[in-house]
């Protein structure tokens, strides 16, 4: 008995395994800049460009129309660099909800909940999407009036001399944080 088991069980080995399926690679998504440790994927300049107008800001880089969403996420990554994990820039929970509900409020439960879809994003992903924004705002409105003040002059948000202040600053933080652009012919 034993004989056969081992003869059977030599024969079930040698016995010929089927090729897995082939399929194709597809590209899901590419990377298109690394700036610092944080990347930028296509699809988080599409969707920048589709939550650009869904959550307006009077704040730089999210206000600035005149430059594409690719530049305003390398800005936006510059800037949250440099943010770092310091306490103040940090909004409270009530302020990120707040602004949900300003989100909500602009689009209906409907859309938003299509939005939401449409990005694989749950309310939780939402909400850390929209607290990185505030974190860049909150940043950027603290640097430029630092910078002003240290100059001897008041800067508020949106007045004259805004985009030049915060040019000079974001030129400063790029001249010293890694930015890698990623061609889109590259292997």
């Amino acid at each position: 008995m034993w004989l056969l088991l081992g003869w059977w069980c030599g024969v079930r080995a040698e016995e010929p395994v089927p090729p897995p399926a082939f399929v194709l690679p597809r590209t899901v998504d590419a990377v298109v800049c690394v700036v610092g440790d944080r990347v930028i994927t296509r699809s988080d300049v599409v969707m920048e460009e589709a939550l650009a107008a869904r959550d307006p800001s009077s704040v730089p880089p999210w206000s600035r129309r005149d430059r594409t969403a690719l530049e305003r996420l390398v800005d936006a990554a510059v800037l949250r660099l440099a943010a770092g994990d310091v306490s103040v820039y940090r909004p409270g929970e009530g302020d990120v909800l707040a602004r949900v509900d300003r989100l909500r409020g602009r689009e209906g439960p409907a859309a938003t909940m299509a939005f939401l879809a449409r990005w694989g994003l749950d309310e939780g992903g939402l909400q850390a999407l929209l607290y990185r924004r505030m974190v860049v705002e909150r940043f950027v409105v603290r640097a430029l009036s630092t910078r002003a003040a240290a100059a001897g002059r008041r800067l508020e948000v949106g007045a004259e001399g805004w985009d030049a202040e915060y040019d000079a600053l974001v030129a400063d933080l790029r001249a010293r944080t890694a930015i890698r652009s990623v061609s889109a012919e590259a292997p």
